[in-house]
């Protein structure tokens, strides 16, 4: 995964990257990313499970209050990870998988193929 990547997934999260950094004198420090609350920092959250509940999968309710999410070890792997995202859209679900051996990485790729689909 790329930066370019990282910063695509928290703009759709409803992160706002601010072109030039500006400088907060109270925190002596360039704040780069207005998060969804309000709050300004100088760098975006990390990709761990919990940054990814607070604030990627409610943005998933927002496309669908009927979506499904499935941790599990495929073939009974315990060093691999498959996330399934399943989110209904017109009465039809649709499938969106992420793997690998750390969770929240497999999660950030599921959701990531929900945001290149558009939906």
């Amino acid at each position: 995964m790329t930066n370019e990547e990282i910063k695509e997934f928290w703009e759709w999260c409803g992160f706002t990257i601010l072109k030039e950094k500006e400088w907060d004198l109270r925190r002596r420090a360039r704040i780069g990313f207005i998060y969804p609350n309000g709050g300004r920092y100088t760098r975006l959250p990390s990709l761990g499970l919990n940054n990814l509940f607070r604030w990627a999968v409610p943005k998933l309710q927002e496309i669908s209050k009927e979506h499904y999410i499935t941790f599990e070890h495929p073939f009974n792997d315990p060093t691999t990870w498959a996330i399934t995202i399943n989110i209904e859209l017109h009465y039809n679900y649709k499938e969106f998988e992420g793997r690998d051996k750390d969770p929240a990485i497999a999660l950030f790729r599921a959701i990531q193929q929900v945001i290149k689909e558009g939906v």
